[in-house]
Parts: C-alpha cells; sequence; structure tokens
C-alpha cells in the first residue's frame, strides 16, 4: 500500500488518509481576490461571481471530504450515498435558508423603528440556520443556508424601499 512517512512525526499515512488532507486543504479564499478587486475597482458583479464560485468550491470539499472519509474508514462509498450527500449539501442547505429567511423577514416586517431588535433578530437568524444545519443529523452545510437567509432577507428589504 502507498503512504507517506511524515519527518517529524515519525509514523506512516496511508494514500486515503493523505486524500483526506488534499480534500481538506483544496478549499479555496477568495479574500486577497476580493481586496484586489476593490483596489482596483472592479465591477461589484464580478466580486460577486468570485465570491458565488468560493462557496460552490467549499461545498464540494466538504463533499470530498466525506466521500474520502468514509473511504479511509473502510467503508466504501456507493454511487447513491454520494450522490445523496451531494443533494442534502448543495440543496438542503439553500432550501433551510430560504424557508428561514422568509421567515425571518416576515418577522422583522412586523418590527418598528427598534433598531437593536432588527440587529438581535438577524444574529438569532444566523445561528439558528446553523445549529439547525450542524447539530442535526441531516447533513445539510450551513454556510450556503446562512447565504441564502441573507440573500432572501436582502431582497425583501430592497423591495420593501
Amino acid at each position: 500500500m502507498l503512504s507517506l512517512y511524515v519527518v517529524g512525526l515519525g509514523e506512516l499515512i496511508p494514500l486515503p488518509g493523505l486524500f483526506v488532507i488534499a480534500a481538506i486543504l483544496s478549499s479555496t479564499d477568495p479574500i486577497a481576490v476580493g481586496a484586489l478587486l476593490k483596489e482596483l475597482d472592479a465591477p461589484h458583479k464580478l466580486h460577486m461571481i468570485i465570491e458565488g464560485e468560493s462557496l460552490i468550491n467549499d461545498g464540494t470539499s466538504i463533499v470530498c471530504f466525506q466521500v474520502l472519509v468514509e473511504i479511509y474508514k473502510g467503508s466504501a462509498p456507493n454511487i447513491g450515498r454520494i450522490l445523496m450527500n451531494i443533494c442534502t449539501l448543495c440543496i438542503g442547505g439553500p432550501a433551510l435558508g430560504l424557508v428561514m429567511g422568509l421567515i425571518f423577514t416576515a418577522w422583522m416586517r412586523r418590527v418598528v423603528k427598534d433598531a437593536a431588535l432588527m440587529v438581535s433578530l438577524t444574529f438569532v437568524n444566523c445561528f439558528l440556520i446553523f445549529f439547525l444545519c450542524e447539530y442535526f443529523p441531516w447533513n445539510i452545510s450551513g454556510l450556503p443556508a446562512i447565504v441564502t437567509a441573507a440573500i432572501v432577507s436582502s431582497a425583501q428589504g430592497q423591495s420593501e424601499l
């Protein structure tokens, strides 16, 4: 079996373990690119496209990580399980975010001239969505859910101005 000797740790890492490490490290971070685009006065649409691409990369690396951890543990996943992971991570998160965004937006419409309560509701919305996604064994990614809820709240707020 192929493996890598880790210098300083004195142990061998098998090839599936190396793939797990690669899945963890494969996720990109667009912060530096976003800062450069802002400095160059690039169009806002380009900035949003790059941020959306980063979210897709994060979701892909999460799916790869989960599949590779199962292989590392010795239980080879079948194609049905892989497709189920993709669906729950890529569709389940945004679906929950859409529902929670609509619920909290309707709740925020009832608040009149209370900025502290609006900010509090926004924080509660984000943390509740993340808790629902990550705590329960639904295998839903919290990041796309929060982003979708924020987009829904933002769109509803802009349509009322």
